[in-house]
């Protein structure tokens, strides 16, 4: 599967997503986390929008430029992703 297939199918519903790790700071990483139902966070529609919690507005976070994407987990944690380092979606091998 491409990894342009990829980004679009994490739109449509939960999936599921094994990638590798890595920390740029320490040079350290090389595991595999498997992530089970994960779906895709996205921006809200209306710009300004303020969050519930928190008062301070979304700002843009460039997924584009840094090839990131925000995902949240089951247990309702918030993670952002490498787009670079996944190597499964949804039991498929993803190809650059």
């Amino acid at each position: 599967m491409l990894l342009s297939e990829v980004l679009e199918k994490m739109k449509e519903a939960p999936f599921n997503l094994e990638m590798r790790t890595f920390n740029r700071y320490n040079k350290t990483g090389g595991k595999t986390v498997i992530y089970r139902n994960a779906e895709l966070l996205r921006p809200p529609k209306k710009k300004g929008l303020v969050r519930l919690a928190d008062p301070t507005p979304f700002k843009n976070p460039n997924h584009f430029e840094n090839r990131t994407r925000n995902i949240k987990l089951e247990d309702g944690e918030i993670k952002t992703i490498h787009i670079i380092f996944i190597i499964r979606f949804n039991g498929y091998l993803v190809i650059f």
